[in-house]
């Protein structure tokens, strides 16, 4: 019966280490989606079925009506014009202009009364960068509580959990990190998002699937905890 029960878990481990790697592909997918416009190669990619394994496991997952939505939007890009000037139309619409006009990826936007940037959760993510031991990009001139750093930074503590075999002791710290500084101002953005005209659903997508996605974190983390 030992044996049996050391055999259960190192199963569950291993499955955990799946799970967690996974997670890490998803948050740094987002990162990146965030952080820059989509190439000309990333498009082609996305259309010949690049990213059809990643919205299987958002499938998996419990995401179906949010992974088929991004699919159509990436489907519909063959009816338009001239999809990679009017994606990155997109990105410029929503993400780089102003509050009054755009959907400002940054949490102090929504978190500070007056909506300034470089409030107090800009700060709070400079130490949480600072104690992961990371520095943002030179050639990422945007404030840390940038939408694309906070994913980032669960990504690599993440690939950092499995490595460190800490799969559960790490449960709780995500958790709060996911409420605390993100599901704090994410659904604000995401319906800031829905409410900017775009010319492709893609975007508004991605950011209903990382809504999603992270109200499912919370579910998945809280039952790691529950197990203990």
């Amino acid at each position: 019966m030992k044996d049996r029960n050391l055999d259960k878990e190192g199963l569950e481990i291993e499955s955990l280490k799946l799970a967690f790697t996974g997670r890490a592909e998803i948050y740094q997918w987002f990162s990146s989606l965030f952080a820059l416009e989509l190439t000309q190669e990333q498009m082609e990619a996305y259309q010949k079925g690049g990213i059809e394994n990643l919205l299987q496991f958002l499938t998996h997952y419990g995401l179906q009506k949010e992974a088929e939505r991004l699919q159509n939007a990436i489907n519909a890009w063959q009816l338009l014009e001239t999809p990679r000037l009017e994606l990155a139309a997109d990105f410029a619409s929503l993400f780089l202009l102003d509050g009054k006009h755009g959907a400002l990826p940054y949490a102090s936007h929504y978190l500070e009364a007056d909506g300034n940037l470089y409030g107090d959760a800009e700060r709070l993510m400079r130490e949480y960068l600072a104690e992961s031991e990371l520095k943002l990009h030179k050639n990422f001139r945007e404030p840390a509580d940038h939408l694309a750093v906070f994913l980032a930074l669960l990504a690599r503590w993440n690939r950092q959990t499995i490595e460190k075999q800490e799969v559960k002791s790490v449960a709780k710290e995500q958790q709060n990190f996911i409420a605390d500084t993100l599901l704090s101002w994410v659904p604000t953005f995401a319906k800031r998002v829905s409410e900017i005209s775009v010319a492709s659903d893609f975007y508004p997508a991605v950011v209903a699937l990382l809504l999603s996605f992270l109200h499912l974190e919370e579910q998945f983390l809280q039952s790691l905890l529950l197990d203990d």
